[in-house]
């Protein structure tokens, strides 16, 4: 496999000695943080003071993952 800045999960097993459970259960106990792959366009990001979205807005590049 090519040497890249990132990896499919399901990618992880041919280049690294860990599983994809392994990986998840990391995330999961919150000591790997976990991060997506993002290229999209008018996307939009609610306001916690008051139910509305706001901030239209396009989007490419790496966004972290929480519950």
């Amino acid at each position: 496999m090519e040497k890249r800045r990132f990896y499919r999960l399901d990618e992880i097993s041919d280049v690294a000695p860990v599983t994809k459970g392994g990986l998840l259960e990391s995330v999961d106990s919150g000591r790997l943080p976990l991060c997506a792959w993002i290229d999209a366009r008018a996307l939009c990001a609610p306001l916690r003071s008051r139910p509305v979205l706001a901030n239209l807005f396009d989007y490419c590049g790496l966004a972290g993952i929480s519950s």
